[in-house]
């Protein structure tokens, strides 16, 4: 074997070991996001899957689990694996942000019209906290969530959060 085919062997086994990798850790958290949906629901609203891996997602899930939280999980995805091994596709189409706030809001909406009485918090993590707050500023009138929490947002110190609460 030359050096090239040796080279190219040994990046397509780290590609290889890097998806596997990644696959993993998010099997298993599946079997966490299920839950009670009378319980309520956590909508994860993930950051920018950078290297395709849905950064922080089993941590909060099992960080759910332990603190008793016995309602359903759901993974926010919000944008596809290439733009998150991009990364900057994802952060600098401002367009496309705008959308899937749009998206996350109307997810809300439906959510809250066809069970009114159960319990919708939202956590948003980097750019998805960035989501988070968008989606909240655009539900209508009379449409709420119980609670949210946005870890690390990627949104400037000085926004005026009042819409969204």
């Amino acid at each position: 074997m030359s050096t090239v085919e040796v080279a190219v062997v040994v990046a397509a086994g780290a590609v290889g070991a890097h998806f596997l990798l990644c696959a993993v850790p998010h099997v298993l958290t599946r079997a966490q996001l299920a839950g009670d949906p009378k319980a309520g629901m956590v909508v994860f609203v993930e950051p920018i899957r950078w290297l395709s891996v849905p950064w922080g997602l089993g941590q909060t899930t099992s960080g759910l689990r332990r603190a008793g939280f016995a309602g359903e999980v759901v993974h926010w995805k919000w944008h596809s694996w290439w733009r998150g091994w991009l990364v900057l596709p994802a952060l600098m189409h401002r367009a496309f942000l705008e959308k899937q706030a749009r998206r996350l809001a109307a997810f809300i909406e439906r959510h809250r019209a066809d069970h009114p009485d159960r319990p919708i918090y939202l956590m948003g993590y980097s750019c998805g906290g960035f989501l988070t707050v968008r989606a909240l500023e655009l539900l209508p009138e009379g449409v709420t969530v119980n609670a949210a929490a946005v870890l690390a947002g990627a949104f400037g110190p000085k926004r005026d959060l009042t819409d969204a609460c």
